[in-house]
């Protein structure tokens, strides 16, 4: 059996490091007694956005809203503080669609946590493809 040159951990470093993760919003409001779960043809969206902070350093924000006119509002943003250490295109594309990646899962547990309220069924975001998600924008 032949050995295969394993590059070192340090040699498979990513450009881009999270440093910090934050909850920024949690809002749930149910406006009607009526209403127990949030039904699959409600309105969902997701919004995004990148700020330069300083060299090399960006915050990422990551947010979902679910709003149904007269039942509920429901809404979840967090935050990430990120290094990208290299300054090419690559680089650029890695911190667009990468960083959205690294910050959905903690969004989807944030939302699950608000919305599993007394009368109330959890909401459980499905995986989804980020890069196609961000592409339809």
């Amino acid at each position: 059996m032949k050995e295969k040159n394993m590059k070192s951990i340090a040699d498979s470093k990513s450009v881009l490091v999270l440093e910090k993760i934050s909850v920024e919003k949690l809002y749930f409001e149910r406006l009607s007694d009526a209403v127990h779960r949030v039904e699959s043809t409600d309105k969902i969206s997701f919004y995004h956005n990148l700020n330069k902070m300083e060299d090399q350093l960006f915050r990422v924000r990551l947010g979902v809203v679910l709003n149904e006119d007269g039942k509920y509002r429901i809404e979840v943003e967090i935050s990430g503080l990120f290094r990208l250490s290299e300054d090419s295109v690559l680089g650029k594309k890695i911190l667009e669609n990468n960083t959205v990646a690294i910050l959905f899962p903690y969004l989807r547990s944030q939302l699950t946590l608000l919305s599993s309220q007394p009368d109330f069924e959890p909401i459980i975001l499905p995986a989804l493809n980020i890069n196609a998600l961000l592409n339809e924008e």
